[in-house]
């Protein structure tokens, strides 16, 4: 059996808790991620399910425990660590008056990128949609989850790199 230190960890999670009103809803869970694995999320209503990914990017504070992402400690450096990853809500939160380049320049000034940053990144990021002819498409005139790859749009990865 191979022993895992926190430092490999994409995610390092040590008796991670979040309360509301003196209730526990997620109560003194621990786990690592290594880098290259996937992880779901699997229990009953109320278990914790949306309120640990909600901590894990830094939108909930735990109440108390230790949280580590990409070696951020979380939430005191949850902006950092958020430009680093894409996350896709479940719910939509792109603003459907605007066009699929307006979402994608919003979004990029949400994670901090410059202008020219951001408008060198449309490119390859509508590519890598396959939304190169709907680029001036509204968001709801788009199909099912084509806008999907959209909330990923704000991440450090520069045109074309990758992390692995």
């Amino acid at each position: 059996m191979t022993v895992m230190h926190m430092s490999d960890a994409v995610i390092f999670a040590s008796q991670l808790t979040k309360s509301y009103g003196g209730m526990s809803v997620v109560d003194y869970v621990s786990f690592l991620i290594p880098r290259g694995e996937l992880c779901g999320i699997l229990g009953p209503n109320g278990a914790g399910k949306t309120t640990t990914p909600n901590m894990l990017v830094g939108n909930v504070p735990p109440t108390a425990g230790r949280l580590r992402v990409l070696g951020f400690s979380i939430p005191a450096r949850a902006r950092q660590m958020r430009l680093r990853i894409g996350v896709v809500p479940q719910e939509d939160n792109l603003d459907p008056d605007f066009t699929v380049i307006e979402n994608l320049k919003v979004y990029g000034q949400h994670f901090g990128l410059k202008r020219a940053e951001i408008n060198a990144r449309i490119p390859f990021l509508l590519s890598l949609a396959a939304l190169e002819d709907k680029t001036h498409y509204r968001i709801n005139q788009l199909w099912g989850d084509e806008a999907a790859p959209i909330h990923c749009s704000g991440t450090d990865q520069p045109a074309g790199t990758s992390n692995s």
